[in-house]
């Protein structure tokens, strides 16, 4: 079993000295659209492009949905994704984690809990040298079947619900400006009762990744969130969420749902 988070060293390091590395492994790269073009010109070798947008019903309250089980579990099998494999994820973002956090929550949200994070993402891989494909994989269908985790997600109605009760902390990773202006009415810009850890404060800039452990401990500490209680991940679309989610999951807090809708489903239902 591979850590959750993988520096580009480790995984040179797989690649490197495993013996039938494809049978046991997939490398993913996790992109929001369709476009291949960026992929199709440089990628690590044998990753797979998967749109982490693909088998989802967008629309105006929910830009980003969660992909439909049956449409996920045919699509990334059909692409050579079985169960058996462990995935390593990565992605084009500044810090590696922008949409590979998104598609390690979508996996573990359908039961899949083999699922590794490439440190940096394509970024930082390239700026240590390592090596880049324009070749497409091609892997032989798989079957992925789908045990969905409930746990894992939150709607408008367990938001509302927690305002009442308390029980959850409600973490919101969009930037402080954002979080904290007022709009319509004096109404402030996020969830009554919510805390704000921006999901840029995650990363460690010179270095072109997550930050550290301790360092991230620090962070939540500093934000007042409380890893001992249950908490809420929330963004502006359900994606910057999921990168919170994975920092608590380093942390020894691996139960962290994510608020799919997030504000822009909540700030437009509120009022109704």
């Amino acid at each position: 079993m591979l850590p959750s988070l993988l520096s580009p060293n480790k995984l040179k390091k797989i690649l490197t000295t495993s013996n039938n590395f494809y049978d046991k492994f997939r490398i993913v790269e996790a992109n929001l659209g369709p476009n291949k073009e960026a992929y199709k010109n440089a990628h690590i070798d044998k990753a797979i492009f998967i749109d982490t947008l693909e088998c989802s019903d967008s629309n105006h309250m929910y830009p980003r949905n969660v992909p439909k089980p049956d449409c996920f579990k045919d699509y990334v099998g059909s692409l050579g994704i079985g169960n058996k494999h462990h995935l390593i994820l990565y992605d084009r973002s500044p810090f590696g984690f922008y949409t590979s956090s998104r598609l390690w929550w979508v996996f573990r949200l359908f039961g899949h809990e083999s699922v590794s994070i490439l440190d940096g993402g394509l970024r930082l891989w390239a700026y240590q040298n390592n090596p880049l494909s324009r070749e497409e994989p091609d892997f032989k269908p798989d079957k992925f079947e789908i045990k969905e985790n409930m746990q894992l997600i939150r709607t408008y109605e367990d938001i509302q619900t927690n305002l009442n009760t308390n029980k959850d902390q409600v973490v919101d990773v969009r930037g402080a400006h954002e979080f904290n202006r007022y709009i319509d009415e004096g109404l402030l810009n996020h969830i009554p009762k919510s805390k704000n850890l921006a999901y840029n404060d995650l990363f460690d800039k010179e270095n072109l990744k997550l930050k550290d452990i301790e360092e991230l401990k620090k962070l939540f500490e500093e934000s007042k969130v409380d890893l001992s209680k249950p908490l809420i991940a929330s963004c502006m679309t359900g994606m910057t969420a999921c990168s919170l989610a994975f920092a608590a999951h380093l942390l020894g807090k691996s139960d962290v749902p994510v608020y799919y809708g997030s504000w822009t489903e909540y700030s437009q239902r509120r009022n109704n």
